[in-house]
């Protein structure tokens, strides 16, 4: 947030219709500040499609943020931050590749078979964050937050019933259905071009608290870092497939899908999870060890391809949970100003998947290390492990 009035922006522009607009305006009162900001960004592309048509992209993302505090010299000084985000994509790109003999000619084009393909998207957040200074060793610092995101990236997916995929790396196998990607003859039934809706949405949620103590004793610095944090988030896929005929290079469509008659499922996750780390600098020591407590429980549902109102007539469910203690310590030594020695030993984790019996990826991971910086030269040298219990794909 800016100490006084003030605004900035900058437009660049370039070719293929190549444009950026980055602009923020703020101010700052004696209890009160705030600050608008928006990027304005879109390029027509730089890839052909055969036909013509534009392949490149245009986002708008817009952000505000407002503070209140009391006066610095309050008995508790506090503090209450809103952020309010907003994005949209629009973006012609698609999975559609091109052959090898092609790409060996004209590597920049696209085919016809690829017109209908964009991915739309949007996301907006929220937060609100609190802060208040107890003492002068007690901090604690709260937010509460939302996201929210979803896209749909309608994209070709198979022609005459064969992925494009296999169309592309096999073209000798597939010439029927290659000439039609290309445009160059107009499809039958057999030849219709499959367009997926690939279409999802997420959230995430929670509101997390943590407390910092800090002390001084003699030469010994200590910080003590206590949290707790509470999270649900979500994934909804709610998919369709477009049916379309390929008419002297133009895609028209033949038939439209129903939204749900492709993936049609729901995973959700609840997390809590606790830590404390402690922290302690002694003249040119310093050690830092933590442990982090975390609990997932992880649900999907599938409501099947035939039931797109969602009545739960063929669900199909699943849970999976799992707790785990994720322990680290760390420690650096400063041999002088411009040099330290360093290393550690943390444990590695990673949540499974919904299906039952799936165990968590878990890793204990070992570094040593010394680091350099002067005004001509810096570096590092580094010997590392990482040692896996269980690995997820």
């Amino acid at each position: 947030l800016p100490i006084k009035f003030s605004g900035h922006a900058d437009f660049i522009t370039g070719s293929n219709n190549y444009k950026m607009l980055h602009a923020n305006l703020g101010n700052a009162h004696d209890n009160v500040s705030y600050l608008v900001e928006t990027l304005q960004y879109s390029a027509d592309g730089f890839k052909q499609l055969d036909n013509g048509g534009n392949t490149g992209f245009d986002k708008q993302d817009f952000m505000a943020k407002v503070r209140v505090h009391t006066n610095p010299e309050a008995q508790i000084y506090q503090s209450l931050s809103l952020k309010i985000g907003q994005a949209n994509e629009m973006s012609n790109e698609t999975y559609l590749g091109l052959t090898t003999e092609d790409f060996d000619i004209t590597p920049q084009r696209r085919y016809a078979g690829s017109q209908r393909d964009v991915m739309n998207t949007k996301h907006s957040q929220y937060s609100l964050n609190h802060f208040a200074q107890l003492s002068n060793f007690m901090d604690i610092h709260t937010s509460l937050y939302r996201n929210e995101f979803s896209r749909n990236w309608y994209k070709l997916d198979k022609v005459g019933g064969q992925s494009i995929n296999n169309v592309l790396n096999s073209p000798l196998d597939f010439p029927e259905q290659l000439s039609v990607i290309k445009g160059g003859s107009d499809s039958d039934n057999m030849n219709d071009l499959a367009v997926k809706a690939n279409n999802r949405s997420y959230y995430s949620k929670g509101i997390q608290t943590n407390i910092i103590l800090h002390h001084m004793q003699g030469s010994a610095k200590h910080k003590l870092d206590i949290g707790i944090r509470v999270h649900q988030d979500e994934i909804d896929r709610f998919q369709w497939v477009d049916l379309y005929h390929m008419e002297e290079g133009i895609m028209q469509l033949s038939l439209s899908g129903t939204p749900g008659t492709e993936s049609n499922r729901i995973g959700i996750a609840n997390a809590t999870a606790i830590y404390g780390q402690y922290k302690i600098e002694v003249d040119k020591l310093t050690v830092t060890a933590g442990m982090r407590h975390e609990h997932i429980s992880i649900s999907r549902d599938d409501y099947g391809k035939e039931d797109t109102n969602r009545s739960g007539t063929n669900l199909s469910s699943r849970e999976n949970e799992v707790a785990v203690w994720i322990p680290g310590v760390a420690a650096s030594y400063k041999i002088s100003t411009k040099s330290n020695l360093f290393g550690g030993v943390h444990r590695g984790f990673a949540p499974p998947g919904s299906k039952e019996g799936t165990e968590p990826e878990k890793s204990w991971n070992y570094e040593m290390g010394y680091r350099f910086n002067t005004p001509i030269l810096s570096g590092q040298l580094v010997a590392y492990m990482n040692d896996y219990s269980n690995l997820l794909g």
